[in-house]
């Protein structure tokens, strides 16, 4: 059974708050013991005194009246008993010894044997008459031997008193601790309110609205839970984008193929002959099956991280990328007297996705393509100092795009104004989401051809991981 926050900070709090009012009660008792008994031992000591005071005195006077014992222990005891007063002092026994050995005189209640043997003076404990009993002894040299005195109290008194005190300071804790406990409820109550916000306001959402949640004015220990929904609710964002990306981008490349098989098909329905209309099947399979390569590379690049770019850190080489773009579009391409040179060498290797290297590859041979009038040049080379960053390279003798339009065009669906080339001007904002996956740079100039340049810096590899 899952419980609120709230009700479990309480029960966390409330137990902890009742073990420590135990530990307390605990420490509280002790305490009040020590000191009950360290009060109770100086009544017993200061009776003890009284009594050994008041008893030289009357054995004295026993002596010169010559009084008897029940007498003298009478007169002894009720003078004892007012001059130590106390309401627990009915509970104590007393007792005078001669020489250690005699008992004197004793009050009722005391044993007839002594209490105490010679030497035996201060506190101590004893038991007889089935309880324990605390005692305090003082002895001393008289004019007749050995004069001794023994005050004697039960525990059970002591207890007594420490139940009552124990109760008096026990029932204002005890009567506390729901307070306590309705207190540590409302508190949680209104220390949560800023996470009750916080849920409130991500109920009153829809899905389109995925802005960050505001983190002003919440405590320090929801802060971070904020900033992780903020951290989900960017990279919800950022796969609602990509999914749109997706969709519009898949239109774009699909559009080709789909053309080409299209015209394929069209030709095998009009070819006069059998063997015409194979060759055209065959042709259109060859595009089924880019278009199906085209939607598994799509598919790749959908699934790929911009933010990740060690996921794509395998060494591609660069040549048979371009060469296998150049052989695919060449079969599509509806102006095939455009001369198409690879200047790409063996050498060309960077780290990088194949399919995402290819899909920017195909982008940009296409708008080459596209642009670039019958009977002109495209060329592709590519820059690789040792040690340094590859360069790929891609050069046409089209019209070429303007210095003030040539950052406007990498923006999805942007289109240069006055064209008549068809497109969804989506195919340089590919190409520049894979150079930032790969940490490429892009750029475009003009180029020697007379058209456009672009140009895909590549950082230098890195170094291979030691087997």
């Amino acid at each position: 059974m899952n419980r609120s926050l709230r009700q479990r900070l309480t029960i966390i709090v409330g137990a902890l708050s009742l073990t420590v009012w135990l530990a307390i009660g605990v420490l509280q008792w002790q305490q009040l013991q020590q000191e009950v008994d360290a009060l109770f031992d100086a009544h017993i000591a200061e009776a003890a005194q009284t009594l050994f005071g008041l008893a030289r005195h009357e054995l004295y006077e026993h002596a010169v009246q010559n009084q008897t014992p029940q007498i003298l222990a009478k007169s002894v005891f009720s003078e004892l008993e007012s001059a130590v007063d106390s309401d627990y002092a009915h509970d104590h026994v007393y007792q005078v010894i001669i020489d250690a050995t005699q008992v004197m005189l004793r009050s009722p209640g005391a044993p007839a044997t002594p209490l105490v043997r010679r030497g035996m003076v201060g506190l101590r404990d004893t038991k007889f008459d089935g309880k324990r009993w605390r005692i305090f002894s003082l002895q001393s040299a008289w004019s007749q031997g050995l004069l001794g005195v023994v005050v004697a109290e039960p525990y059970t008194a002591r207890r007594m008193v420490m139940r009552h005190l124990m109760v008096e300071l026990s029932a204002p804790l005890a009567l506390a601790l729901p307070l306590l406990v309705a207190a540590i409820w409302a508190g949680l109550r209104w220390g949560l309110q800023p996470l009750h916000r916080v849920v409130g306001e991500v109920e009153r959402r829809n899905a389109a609205n995925l802005e960050p949640l505001a983190v002003s004015g919440v405590p320090v220990e929801v802060a971070p839970v904020i900033a992780s929904l903020n951290l989900l609710l960017k990279r919800l964002q950022r796969a609602l984008d990509g999914e749109r990306r997706f969709t519009a981008d898949a239109a774009h490349e699909l559009r080709t193929p789909l053309a080409g098989i299209r015209a394929q098909v069209q030709l095998a329905q009009r070819a006069p002959v059998a063997t015409a209309r194979a060759h055209a099947m065959t042709q259109a399979i060859a595009g089924v099956d880019r278009a199906s390569h085209l939607v598994t590379q799509l598919l790749t690049l959908a699934r790929l991280d911009p933010e990740i770019s060690d996921r794509v850190g395998v060494r591609v080489a660069l040549a048979p990328v371009v060469a296998d773009e150049i052989a695919a579009l060449r079969t599509a391409a509806t102006t095939p007297v455009i001369a198409v040179e690879n200047g790409v060498g063996a050498d060309a290797v960077v780290d990088g996705n194949a399919d995402a290297l290819g899909l920017a590859v195909r982008n940009l041979l296409d708008n080459a393509l596209r642009y670039t009038p019958a009977g002109g040049r495209v060329r592709i080379m590519c820059d690789n100092p040792p040690g340094g960053a590859a360069t790929l390279i891609f050069d046409d003798s089209g019209p070429g795009i303007a210095a003030d339009q040539q950052v406007e065009v990498l923006r999805r669906f942007y289109r240069l104004a006055g064209t008549n080339v068809s497109g969804s001007g989506l195919g340089l904002s590919i190409v520049a989401r894979v150079a930032a996956l790969h940490e490429a740079k892009l750029t475009l100039a003009d180029s020697p051809l007379g058209g456009l340049r672009v140009s895909l810096v590549f950082p230098p590899l890195r170094p291979l991981p030691a087997r």
